[in-house]
């Protein structure tokens, strides 16, 4: 994931995912309509955009 660059318009959506793992997280790549990373869980600690 380091050496790739991150979408220029990103989408966001949670969702439900199992009743043992809980939520999963998409990251979406809207210009190029694919998928750009699946988390599990609803957060992850956020760093500040530079």
């Amino acid at each position: 994931m380091a050496n790739r660059p991150c979408p220029r318009v990103l989408g966001i959506d949670e969702h439900f995912f199992t009743l043992k793992k809980g939520y999963a997280t998409t990251f979406v790549d809207l210009r190029k309509r694919r998928v750009f990373d699946v988390k599990l869980g609803r957060s992850e600690r956020v760093y500040p955009l530079i």
